[in-house]
């Protein structure tokens, strides 16, 4: 039941809200994983599946509620294969080329700079982008 709630589009998103979702997301994350037969069952009934369709639906203050509750399910080994065979419906990339373009859009949302190689120019304080330190939402 509760995979199938999880189960919604952007459509349904708006209707139900996004508060609702977060606390489904939760029940999910402390109540299935964690327990090895709730996992069983919730991986077998496409859980994973679900989880990564959520993660495109949902307003990207929800994305690391889900990618929290996917990184302490890809610890069972069954979650695994379903992780990496999943593809978007939308643009038809996988979980792992999903989860580097979010990584991506956050980096540029805080204006992380890096050097024509690709690496961060500050060192010392990575996360510190645009606003210098002096934004708390930095850290």
């Amino acid at each position: 039941m509760v995979r199938q709630f999880l189960d919604i589009d952007a459509d349904e998103l708006a209707i139900k809200g996004p508060t609702l979702t977060m606390s489904v997301v939760d029940m999910t994350w402390r109540g299935i994983v964690g327990n090895k037969r709730s996992e069983a069952i919730f991986v077998a009934e496409d859980g994973v599946d679900t989880l990564l369709n959520l993660i495109e639906h949902v307003p990207s203050s929800m994305h690391r509620q889900l990618l929290g509750c996917l990184a302490d399910l890809m610890l069972n080994p069954s979650s695994r294969p379903y992780f990496r065979a999943w593809r978007s419906d939308a643009n038809l990339y996988g979980a792992a080329v999903m989860c580097l373009r979010m990584w991506a859009a956050e980096e540029h949302r805080l204006g992380i700079h890096r050097g024509p190689a690709g690496v961060l120019t500050n060192l010392d304080r990575p996360l510190e982008g645009k606003n210098d330190g002096n934004n708390s939402n930095n850290r």
